[in-house]
């Protein structure tokens, strides 16, 4: 049985995402009653909406315990695995860089480093 107010799959470049009974139910609340994790799932999911060719998404984990951040970047490198998009985020986390094989340090300004991770 649909739920008032809930979302509908979203279907864009061969990309399904299913609403949970979960998402369906913060659907119902206000957003600032939503968590964090809830909020970040809600911007990946506006993000994802118009099939961007280019993500970029600024400490998408910044707000985050480890286990939600772990889920949202492993959502963010599949979905842009999965329909062809480049992905660039910042982060300050030593654990979220590791997941992507290039990196690059900002310090006072100036692209100090680059680090190229195995391919």
């Amino acid at each position: 049985m649909p739920i008032r107010g809930a979302p509908s799959p979203i279907r864009s470049s061969g990309v399904t995402v299913q609403p949970t009974p979960e998402c369906a139910l913060e659907a119902l609340h206000d957003p600032s009653e939503l968590s964090g994790g809830e909020l970040a799932r809600a911007g990946l999911a506006v993000a994802l909406a118009n099939s961007p060719t280019v993500l970029l998404a600024d400490e998408p984990t910044g707000q985050l315990d480890q286990h939600n951040a772990d889920r949202i970047i492993s959502a963010l490198l599949d979905t842009a695995t999965t329909i062809g998009a480049a992905l660039m985020i910042s982060t300050h986390d030593p654990v979220v860089a590791a997941r992507f094989d290039d990196q690059w340090a900002i310090r006072d300004g100036v692209l100090d480093d680059r680090h190229r991770g195995p391919r």
